[in-house]
C-alpha cells in the first residue's frame, strides 16, 4: 500500500450539512408560552404568560393569541394585521388589542399598519407593551 492509502477505497464523501436558518431581523428567539402557544420572542412569551395569569385570576376574559384582522378599504382587502393578543378587561368590558414591541421593531411599515388598523377598526386601538 502506498502513502496515499488504498485509492478509491479510502475516499469518504463530504458530510452533507443542513443549512442553519438565518438569524431573525431583530435577533428574537421563538419561544413557547406555558400553555404551548408559540411566540415570536422571549418578551412576547413572558407577556403572554402574564396575560394567562390575569385570565386565571379573573381580571381578563377571552384571551386569544395572534388574532388576525383583515384591513378592508371600499370592500377590498388591502392588508392584514396580526396582533400578539386580544382580550376583554373584566372590570370595564373594554376589548384590548395588544402588541409586544421593542423600540427597534416600531418600523415605518408597522406604524402605517397600526394607523390603518385603528382608522378601520375604531373604537379598537393597539396597545403596545
Amino acid at each position: 500500500m502506498s502513502r496515499w492509502g488504498d485509492g478509491w477505497r479510502d475516499y469518504k464523501p463530504p458530510v452533507a450539512r443542513m443549512p442553519t436558518p438565518p438569524a431573525s431581523k431583530y435577533h428574537s428567539k421563538k419561544t413557547l408560552a406555558t400553555d404551548g402557544t408559540s411566540c415570536d420572542s422571549k418578551k412576547e412569551a413572558a407577556r403572554f404568560n402574564s396575560l394567562l395569569l390575569l385570565q386565571q385570576a379573573g381580571h381578563i376574559t377571552g384571551l386569544v393569541a395572534h388574532p388576525r384582522y383583515e384591513l378592508r378599504v371600499n370592500g377590498q382587502i388591502v392588508g392584514t394585521y396580526t396582533a400578539d393578543a386580544t382580550y376583554t378587561e373584566t372590570a370595564s368590558g373594554r376589548v384590548v388589542v395588544e402588541d409586544t414591541k421593542s423600540p427597534a421593531s416600531r418600523t415605518e411599515a408597522y406604524q402605517l399598519r397600526k394607523r390603518l388598523f385603528e382608522a378601520l377598526m375604531a373604537p379598537l386601538t393597539i396597545t403596545e407593551v
